[in-house]
């Protein structure tokens, strides 16, 4: 080689890929009993590789139960440092919410994600095994919404849930939320809801018209402009930004 040949440097990135070390255990009251999430977060991912990390370390993907981490987070260890962090979590990203969220022209399915499959498969053949499974579905008692026999999938009809700008206090009965989160869980995102400044929660979920084919999205929730954001979307899945946090196995 010449000796005045000079190594030409130039800026790059190169990903480093971690183990994941459970430092805390996170027990939060749920339903009867109560459920175990793991931190620190798996944080600055897209959907599925947020869980597969989540999946490769033996944990379940967070769905329905992550309304009773948000819970404490805001209304009763609000100054406990590691429920800081699930604050921080949705205040500056967002956390990725393991439900599929299948919406027609006649309702939405809200389905739990257990392996990350996301907006991966086809939002029409879901649609119409669905839709033949629905007739066999039991309704929840003063409700909107159709259920399979263990709730991992449940179902409302077009005009029975909101969209845009609720307050707090709708957000708890909300047929939408109640299919995504379950009774409990809309009554305490409704109070997550109501210790922020404004008071209110913003539900983005989509309108598909009459005769348009079915579209696939997940659930995320967010901190923003002083509101709960509740969104059924696909750009968590298009870009990095979202933390979740996983649930141990007991």
């Amino acid at each position: 080689m010449n000796a005045e040949t000079k190594t030409q440097y130039v800026a790059r990135v190169e990903e480093i890929s971690y183990p994941y070390t459970l430092n805390k255990k996170l027990f939060v009251p749920h339903t009867n009993g109560e459920k175990v999430f793991a931190s620190p977060v798996f944080r600055q991912g897209n959907y599925r590789e947020l869980g597969a990390g989540i999946l490769e370390n033996n944990m379940i993907l967070p769905g329905r139960e992550t309304s009773s981490l948000l819970h404490p987070a805001y209304c009763t260890n609000a100054n406990d440092e590691a429920f800081q962090e699930v604050r921080n979590s949705i205040r500056y990203g967002w956390l990725s919410i393991f439900l599929q969220e299948l919406s027609t022209d006649y309702g939405f399915y809200s389905i739990v994600d257990k392996k990350a499959l996301g907006t991966s498969i086809d939002a029409g053949a879901l649609e119409k095994r669905l839709a033949r499974q629905m007739k066999h579905w039991k309704k929840i008692k003063g409700t909107g919404i159709r259920t399979n026999e263990d709730r991992s999938i449940q179902f409302v009809e077009e005009g029975a849930y909101a969209r845009g700008e609720v307050t707090a206090e709708e957000l708890a009965t909300d047929n939408g939320m109640i299919a995504n989160y379950n009774k409990e869980g809309a009554e305490k995102l409704s109070e997550v809801a109501a210790q922020l400044p404004d008071k209110r929660a913003v539900i983005h979920r989509l309108k598909i018209e009459k005769g348009q084919a079915p579209q696939l999205r997940v659930s995320t929730l967010d901190e923003c402009d002083n509101r709960l954001r509740v969104i059924g979307s696909d750009f968590d899945e298009l870009r990095g930004g979202g933390h979740a946090f996983g649930v141990l196995r007991s």
